[in-house]
């Protein structure tokens, strides 16, 4: 019998990081990101986030444009068996913090640029875990800059993370939906799902 190749993107990320670890994964604003400096990265971060109580199947919601943190984040939360949830920075704060109930997200990875709306839209939601892609914006004033960590507090804390193993029918991301004739409605995306899209696209 086969073995099964794995559908975690995680797992597809370690591969690369073993196999071809100075191979760029992203080029940012001339910046180089590898494959192995990605991976530890997110072991980093997971471990930050473990250790503020996130695990198997709780969803981290992610307010940011594209940046190598938003990958970092979404292999984060792979590593944990977390559920990515990205949302649309043009969504109006009660529209931010709608979903981010709804979902019942346990942490918001956010952009510097975006704290401000990210902290309108989590406000009344006390037990959220909050971080800043960048350092927490100073002068920004207490609603925005209160409750806030960054990520490289958090990537500094802890790297005893349990690494998740994932089926292909568990949740890989929740996105929600426009909303345009009702209130939005997150639908599940599992691993499967999406790494037969990915194959699509090589086919």
């Amino acid at each position: 019998m086969t073995a099964q190749a794995p559908v975690n993107w995680f797992d597809v990320l370690a591969h690369h990081a073993v196999h071809a670890p100075e191979r760029p994964i992203t080029v940012f604003e001339g910046s180089t990101t590898t494959y192995a400096q990605m991976a530890d990265r997110a072991v980093a971060l997971a471990g930050g986030l473990h250790e503020r109580g996130v695990g198997p199947g709780d969803v981290v919601g992610l307010l940011s444009y594209n940046c190598p943190e938003f990958l970092q984040t979404m292999f984060a939360a792979n590593f944990l068996g977390a559920i990515a949830m990205p949302i649309n920075w043009r969504l109006a704060a009660p529209e931010v913090h709608y979903i981010l109930e709804h979902s019942g997200a346990h942490a918001l990875v956010c952009a510097q640029a975006l704290v401000d709306l990210g902290s309108r839209g989590s406000t009344g939601l006390e037990s959220l875990v909050r971080a800043c892609v960048s350092e927490v914006p100073e002068g920004a004033g207490d609603a925005a800059g209160a409750g806030w960590t960054s990520l490289a507090e958090l990537e500094s804390t802890s790297r005893d993370a349990p690494r998740a193993t994932t089926g292909p029918d568990d949740v890989h991301r929740l996105m929600y939906t426009s909303g345009t004739t009702g209130r939005p409605k997150g639908v599940m995306l599992t691993h499967a799902n999406l790494a037969w899209k990915n194959l699509a696209h090589l086919v």
